[in-house]
């Protein structure tokens, strides 16, 4: 489905108060709720995640990230001997540790990231750059497992879901928006909001017995 499709489904027979902007609440509040739901109860899903290869050049240390980055799973570091053991440690949560990095001047193997703003995000739709902890003393190459989002261009124009969301769990988007819909036009206490926001959770939980989420931390074994 397109985005469109979404918000004509949700809102079937203009139930949708005249202020109720769909495409916003679809964008900025039912997808990333959906995400998060997915996250906390199906897992770390395989149709979230994608592998980010970056070369990294001596001398620079911004690199653009992917526009549909959101966070990453794991990063590491491969040098010519192979992948390294142990992760690259992120670092932006501590503004000692980033103001640390901003100083360092000597060239050295990268073991540190944060992240800062993308060089030119108007122009290549990339809001987010890795900033790797210190200058480079080598070639190295930067491999990582990231989960997605959707870059959205705006809040009108429809989108095509299929590539960030598979078919068959669309369908709770539909119940997730009409939730938001019953929601501001009748109030938490009304029994179409309490019914729809029910058989979504429904839907996010009958998703968990059908998963393939290979979370972090957990052995995945084929028999």
């Amino acid at each position: 489905m397109e985005t469109i499709d979404v918000e004509t489904l949700a809102n079937a027979g203009a139930i949708a108060a005249a202020d109720f902007e769909l495409g916003r609440n679809l964008r900025h509040i039912v997808i990333p709720k959906f995400f998060l739901d997915v996250d906390n109860v199906v897992g770390r899903v395989h149709w979230r995640r994608q592998v980010w290869t970056q070369l990294l050049t001596l001398g620079i240390r911004n690199y653009d990230l992917p526009e549909d980055w959101e966070r990453f799973e794991i990063l590491k570091l491969q040098t010519a001997t192979g992948l390294e053991e142990a992760e690259m440690t992120y670092i932006g949560e501590s503004a000692d540790y980033v103001l640390e990095a901003e100083a360092a001047t000597v060239p050295g193997k990268p073991a540190y990231y944060y992240v800062v703003a993308g060089s030119d995000p108007v122009t290549t739709g990339k809001p987010f750059a890795l900033r790797i902890g210190n200058p480079t003393d080598s070639a190295y190459t930067l491999l990582g497992v990231y989960q997605r989002q959707i870059p959205f261009e705006n809040d009108t124009d429809s989108m095509l879901l299929d590539p960030y969301i598979p078919k068959q769990y669309q369908g709770a988007l539909v119940l997730a928006l009409r939730a938001k819909i019953y929601e501001n036009r009748y109030g938490i206490g009304d029994n179409r909001y309490q019914s729809t926001d029910d058989e979504y959770d429904e839907w996010i939980d009958r998703m968990s017995i059908k998963k393939e989420p290979a979370p972090r931390g957990h052995a995945v074994f084929v028999r």
